[in-house]
């Protein structure tokens, strides 16, 4: 079976990262062929520019399902009407509103055969009944704890210091950084630093959260948040806003907690645990489950009902 991969770039050619992530987890599925389409560009133009290739590319390939990334993608490729159409919804996709929102429902319900969502609040958030939850999956050969001592000298930080890592860049404003930056001057303690994620390769992200004392994650809104996964896998102690799927990742969990959106929740959460020494969480425990080679024998699976008499 022939599987076209449809999304937005990087600007170099390449799935953002989320997508390509998940793209290359699906290498390891036997039944099944992997190709893929990356749009480029800014706009509206970089959709209508692309349409064309789409239709040639999957009759060049012959293709049996595209698998489109983001609404706006999988309307575009269902416009094609070149082979069914398994959408794969963001949070963003999930929150928007009007007329969007509209074409969404629309898409799902009569041109899609068919809808991922991410976790069961944006499933309902969405409002489609035949919508699909199956949540990212991580890693956990790559994302294993790790010393963080030798990650901290490969890094060049100072062991003195307590390492407090942002795993976003702060100018997104969904994440959500003036929340940390405010709760950090109220702790008001010298020994902290804090160190955003601008930019990094695979590599260093693993590195950055090996070396962290803790990661925290002050975003307005996710989805199924994959540094948050990331970090688990790596047994690493986290502090998160109440988004997403986080509460129940964090459920029965140590070495985590789950804080408001103020800074004073954010900034005694920080302050305990420093205070109380806490070095690592059980979260690789949690993350078993979630193993990126379990979610792709899930969407191969997908995969196969659609091919089964049209299902």
């Amino acid at each position: 079976m022939k599987i076209l991969w449809v999304a937005r770039g990087n600007g170099k050619g390449e799935f953002k990262s989320v997508v390509k992530n998940q793209f290359d987890s699906m290498q390891s599925c036997q039944k099944i062929e992997l190709f893929k389409f990356v749009l480029e560009g800014k706009g509206i133009g970089a959709y209508l520019k692309n349409y064309l290739g789409i239709i040639r590319y999957a009759k060049k390939e012959g293709v049996d399902i595209i698998h489109a990334h983001y609404s706006l993608t999988a309307i575009l490729c269902a416009l094609t009407f070149s082979c069914p159409v398994f959408a794969s919804l963001m949070g963003s996709d999930v929150m928007a509103k009007g007329s969007k929102r509209w074409w969404i429902r629309l898409f799902a319900n009569r041109f899609w055969r068919r809808v991922l969502v991410k976790t069961e609040e944006m499933y309902l958030s969405l409002g489609v009944d035949s919508a699909l939850v199956i949540p990212n999956g991580v890693d956990l050969d790559f994302y294993y704890p790790m010393p963080q001592s030798e990650a901290q000298k490969a890094l060049g930080w100072n062991n003195r210091n307590y390492h407090i890592v942002f795993p976003s860049n702060p100018v997104r404003s969904e994440k959500n950084f003036a929340l940390l930056d405010e709760a950090i001057g109220l702790v008001n303690d010298p020994e902290i630093q804090v160190h955003t994620m601008i930019d990094l390769s695979r590599v260093q992200v693993r590195q950055y959260f090996a070396a962290s004392d803790l990661i925290v994650l002050s975003s307005l809104r996710e989805g199924s948040p994959n540094a948050i996964k990331e970090a688990l896998a790596m047994n690493k102690v986290v502090i998160s806003t109440d988004v997403g799927d986080v509460r129940q990742m964090f459920q029965n969990l140590m070495g985590v907690k789950l804080v408001g959106h103020n800074c004073s929740d954010l900034a005694n959460a920080i302050v305990q645990m420093k205070s109380e020494g806490i070095k690592v969480s059980d979260g690789r425990s949690k993350m078993l489950g979630l193993s990126s080679q379990k979610i792709a024998q899930k969407i191969e699976e997908i995969y196969f009902s659609m091919s089964r008499k049209g299902g």
